[in-house]
């Protein structure tokens, strides 16, 4: 056994520097499994999105309206911060808000929006995104949503967390139906605040659609100016618009405005197509009805009604006038009958003796042809009995 001091130095070495690797290398293998059982740990397992905690955005405020006028278009903002581990930028993974709603609810301009190229956005940071939101023609409750998601090609990943709004559209004169009304005011100046019975309803221009039909106590008030109280009344199927001017003492100026809709010309107009083929299904069915001589005859009632737009001509013989019709054409044949001669060589309109002599004649012409002694018998039997 070698004990020299220098060899023994060396072997000790040896062995720490492989103690070492191994142990280093054990750590590490534990830190990569921690790490990923932490990962694994807070995704999230939503269908269709990135199921991973490092991308992740939370919504944080928007300008979007809890009521929209149909037609008009809504310059809106929506902000996102950046709660994921990895910064959002226009690179590899492009990022940007993306609408999940249905484009035949209410249409919003760009669909993805994205970041700009120079545009990083790091965890914690917040971005704003503008938008357009145009509300459809059919007032009624619509729920709009929106994403963070990067983009791949023409197909989006979206992160777990929505935001989702549900907004109230409105007819451009706030009214739905033709029990109610609304109110529309405008100001001088504009953004003005306006109360009905001590409860804020919004800000200059504003439409307070469905109400129904009373008085209401309504003020407008800017806190630079007096406030301004009004009675205002809503009728049913109408428009009251109150021009509130703020700068000066002059009176209020309140209008009511009848709803075209929700009058007889109104409804004409609207239902123009629809009424047009109604009446000439009702037309033609009269037509139709008419005919049925049994159930409707010549003086009934109804037909009496209705004669005025009957176009089809009507026969009221029936079977009546077919007998009759049959009838005559026999007295006619047998007025012309006088002339020719029947089967048995016999003229029509002969008396019954004549045929009679005829018709033996012909009897005794057919015998000729049969044996002699048989002709001559029944010939004999014949003139007897003549």
């Amino acid at each position: 056994m070698n004990n020299h001091p220098v060899h023994n130095c060396v072997i000790k070495k040896d062995m720490n520097f492989r103690y070492s690797w191994h142990i280093s290398l054990t750590c590490a293998a534990l830190a990569i499994v921690v790490l990923g059982m932490m990962v694994f740990a807070q995704a999230d397992t939503i269908p269709g999105s990135i199921d991973v905690s490092y991308y992740k955005g939370e919504h944080t405020s928007d300008s979007i309206p809890d009521m929209m006028e149909a037609g008009k278009s809504y310059p809106v903002t929506i902000t996102f911060r950046n709660n994921g581990m990895v910064s959002w930028d226009w690179g590899v993974e492009k990022f940007g808000l993306l609408y999940q709603g249905l484009q035949s609810s209410i249409t919003v301009e760009p669909v993805f929006s994205r970041l700009g190229k120079d545009i990083e956005i790091k965890s914690g940071g917040e971005i704003t995104f503008p938008l357009v939101l145009t509300p459809p023609e059919k007032p009624g409750d619509y729920t709009i949503s929106f994403s963070m998601a990067t983009m791949k090609g023409e197909s989006y990943n979206t992160f777990p967390e929505t935001f989702s709004k549900t907004v109230k559209v409105i007819s451009q004169d706030g009214i739905s139906s033709g029990s109610v009304g609304s109110i529309i005011v405008s100001s001088i100046p504009t953004g003005a605040q306006v109360y009905i019975g001590g409860d804020v309803r919004g800000s200059t221009p504003l439409t307070i659609p469905d109400l129904m039909p009373a008085m209401y106590d309504l003020s407008v008030a800017s806190p630079e100016y007096k406030t301004k109280a009004v009675q205002v009344k809503v009728e049913p199927g109408s428009v009251s618009r109150l021009r509130v001017d703020l700068t000066s003492t002059n009176t209020t100026d309140v209008s009511i405005e009848k709803d075209e809709r929700y009058t007889l010309l109104g409804f004409l107009k609207e239902n123009l197509p629809l009424l047009i083929l109604t009446i000439a299904i009702l037309f033609f069915g009269i037509q139709m009805l008419m005919m049925d001589t049994k159930r409707f005859p010549e003086n009934h009632p109804v037909r009496m009604l209705v004669r005025p737009i009957t176009i089809i001509p009507v026969s009221f013989e029936g079977k009546g006038s077919t007998r009759r019709s049959v009838q005559k054409g026999s007295a006619l044949g047998s007025e012309g009958s006088g002339t020719g001669a029947d089967e048995h060589g016999g003229k029509r309109g002969d008396t019954s003796a004549t045929r009679t002599a005829g018709t033996t004649l012909s009897r005794r012409r057919d015998l000729k042809d049969k044996k002699p002694g048989y002709g001559a018998m029944v010939m004999k039997r014949e003139e007897k009995r003549i």
